[in-house]
């Protein structure tokens, strides 16, 4: 049971690991982006996924931050629904 935890336990840090190197390959590509801040990033718009307020997105060619309201799930493009959308460039 000792080897066990042992091993369980050296999983956990191969994950943090992991989950620590993907926050920095996140920042990596904020900065290629062309932000200056880490955390401002704009992924490319997916459909179907759910987006919240303070969201950001790129789609076709503009960036977007998502104003929906607090709770509210936006599913829905910015071309498609531009209320919950606003263009930051």
């Amino acid at each position: 049971m000792i080897a066990l935890a042992r091993d369980k336990a050296d999983m956990a840090k191969e994950v943090n690991v992991l989950t620590r190197l993907e926050e920095l390959e996140q920042c990596v590509r904020t900065l290629e982006d062309g932000s200056t801040e880490p955390g401002e990033a704009y992924p490319d718009y997916v459909v179907g996924k759910w987006y919240y307020s303070g969201d950001k997105i790129t789609f076709e060619g503009g960036k977007y931050k998502c104003i929906a309201p607090d709770g509210v799930v936006c599913v829905w493009s910015p071309k498609e629904y531009p209320t919950y959308w606003e263009r930051v460039v």
